[in-house]
């Protein structure tokens, strides 16, 4: 089971201003967990890293604050779940661009997945740069 860490407020703002935004490493482990409107609901740290953002601080964004790109909609909830759901799991990541907190654009590399989590259809992005 993947874990995911939980700060305090005060302990994601000291994070937070020690760490530079998109200073996430491509090795490590970045997964955001989307509801089916894509929202996100769970952030690893790894992926806040990327975005420059304490985890905490993403929870409740829509993914196109994040990665302007992706083709997901608030108002199809169907689609982004369909389209999670036949994305190769095994395939090739797809690029993106992730804009961080300061506003500055990143390529990215994201595999997604779609599961039933908490008995709900949720959206799994596992993230890194690119290289």
């Amino acid at each position: 089971m993947r874990q995911f860490a939980r700060a305090s407020p005060a302990d994601a703002v000291r994070a937070d201003s020690m760490r530079e935004p998109g200073s996430g490493t491509v090795d490590r482990l970045a997964t955001i967990v989307l509801d089916r409107l894509g929202t996100v609901r769970y952030c690893h740290d790894e992926a806040a890293d990327l975005f420059g953002s304490p985890a905490l601080s993403l929870i409740g964004k829509h993914i196109k604050a994040l990665i302007p790109d992706l083709p997901f909609n608030a108002r199809t909830p169907g689609y982004n779940v369909a389209y999670a759901a036949f994305w190769a799991p095994d395939g090739p990541r797809q690029r993106y661009c992730g804009v961080d907190s300061l506003g500055r654009s990143f390529d990215l590399q994201i595999a997604l997945e779609s599961l039933e989590l908490e008995k709900k259809q949720q959206i799994v992005l596992n993230l890194r740069r690119a290289l």
